[in-house]
């Protein structure tokens, strides 16, 4: 109780002070620690309550908050730079948009009042450059921008909807570069996660769900959920695994030799930090392809928007 007051006092951020405040006083009710947490699922991770009520029944909390500190700060370092390497190719794309935008809405009709002065025919490029600028600020222009828009927005609601979901993550995990980020993150969420739980004592039975959850991909939580009715039926860890096809035969083989030795959560774990590695090369791989797509975009639209513009001087 000393504890979670301290913790709450020192809170910068209000509603995580007032959950410390509510976790406080249901241990003061007599709830356990785990079973005040459980009622805030929403900032908890998943696998934060089992690992807590399996160490509560052990007497090993330090333990376990040792070993949930390790995770969380694996997972946090794994997002940040997730996203720090995607940041300046969004930035890149954002950036070619705004310049196709801004050549066509704004400085291709000025260019084109400027050549209607001469009465001279155009060139090719120049003329298609026209054409679409005259089709963006057609009414035919904005309703096609309203409909693109429109398809765009009911595709995200659709893909965030329950039956579009899991055709979005199968569609992500096919997809070229993108498809290996996707699998090698999944991969190293359940390994990781489940290596923590049966570290800290809970049971497979308990732990799997747990682990299949924080794949974070339906297309994986849907086959590791049958194989694991195989698992806790006697048919081992190793073969039910291979037969959902989506782990390489490496993992397969290290589980294998995890279930033979008895030293299954560590050869998980060694699952997940090879998966890790994999995954910052994958994403440095993802960003290495992105970074140059955009600007030989840009380059080309530059420089069509040049031929038609410097092709059309030398005609005049």
């Amino acid at each position: 109780l000393e504890a979670l007051a301290t913790l709450r006092e020192d809170c910068s951020n209000k509603r995580f002070a007032g959950i410390l405040q509510d976790a406080e006083e249901r241990v003061q009710g007599g709830a356990q620690l785990s079973q005040a947490l459980d009622a805030h699922r929403d900032v908890f991770p998943n696998y934060y309550g089992p690992i807590l009520s399996s160490s509560e029944l052990t007497g090993r909390m330090d333990e376990a908050f040792d070993q949930l500190t390790d995770y969380i700060k694996r997972d946090l370092a794994l997002t940040r730079q997730v996203r720090k390497a995607l940041i300046y190719p969004c930035i890149l794309l954002a950036v070619a948009i705004g310049v196709c935008l801004i050549i066509v809405v704004f400085a291709i009709p000025r260019f084109a009042t400027f050549f209607e002065d001469f009465d001279a025919e155009l060139p090719l490029p120049t003329r298609m450059l026209m054409a679409v600028s005259d089709f963006v600020g057609s009414t035919a222009g904005l309703i096609t921008g309203v409909v693109a828009v429109a398809v765009i927005i009911g595709l995200t609601v659709f893909f965030k909807s329950r039956a579009g979901k899991p055709v979005f993550h199968r569609m992500l995990l096919k997809t070229p570069v993108v498809g290996a980020v996707v699998q090698n993150s999944a991969t190293e969420r359940f390994a990781r996660v489940l290596s923590v739980l049966l570290n800290s004592g809970v049971p497979l039975p308990e732990a799997l769900p747990v682990g299949i959850e924080a794949t974070n991909n339906i297309v994986f939580q849907s086959k590791l959920s049958a194989s694991s009715e195989k698992m806790l039926a006697g048919q081992g860890f190793a073969q039910p695994l291979q037969d959902t096809g989506l782990f390489p035969k490496t993992v397969i083989q290290m589980v294998r030799v995890g279930e033979r030795t008895g030293e299954l959560p560590d050869q998980l774990e060694n699952v997940a930090s090879f998966h890790e590695e994999e995954l910052t090369y994958s994403v440095e791989k993802l960003t290495q392809w992105f970074e140059p797509a955009i600007i030989v975009f840009i380059g080309v639209v530059v420089g069509f928007v040049a031929l038609a513009m410097v092709s059309a001087m030398y005609g005049i």
